[in-house]
């Protein structure tokens, strides 16, 4: 890729399996792991830890149906959770935030909940007191509301 030219700063790339991540690292390319993809055709354990160490963009995605049960990304963060209890919950949510929208180019715009971004999110039912681990460990989908915010700039209309 690197050489036909379509290596740009926002390519992706899948899966890195037998390279060393330097390119990826120097081009600013990202790499998506789609957990419950990966599962499903009994490739060994992703390195993205690896990947996230040496500096790599590396988002959360989803394939498709073909390979998973529904395109629910969060189902992909838990997978990542139970697999892999070691990785940080801010870090999964990193993933299919941040840095979803850094390998999309949109990282001014979305990703984050932030003054001058376009505010999408969802909301979910939280009971305790550690919002990320409740919403990886929670057995359905809890969410509430989703899309565009309910609003006037500075205050929220339910």
């Amino acid at each position: 890729m690197r050489n036909s030219g379509s290596a740009g700063r926002r390519a992706s790339r899948p899966s890195i399996s037998k390279r060393s991540g330097t390119d990826e690292r120097n081009s600013g390319a990202t790499v998506v792991y789609c957990p419950r993809t990966h599962a499903y055709f009994g490739h060994p354990p992703h390195r993205f830890t690896e990947m996230l160490d040496r500096g790599i963009n590396v988002a959360l995605g989803t394939d498709s149906a073909a390979s998973a049960p529904d395109l629910n990304l969060l189902e992909d963060a838990r997978l990542v959770h139970r697999l892999r209890p070691d990785v940080p919950p801010h870090t999964l949510f990193e993933m299919i935030t941040v840095r979803g929208a850094k390998a999309l180019g949109l990282e001014k715009s979305v990703g984050q909940l932030r003054p001058g971004t376009i505010a999408q999110y969802c909301a979910f039912t939280i009971k305790g007191d550690d919002p990320l681990i409740e919403l990886l460990e929670s057995p359905q989908d809890n969410h509430v509301w989703e899309g565009e915010p309910p609003c006037e700039p500075g205050r929220v209309t339910l």
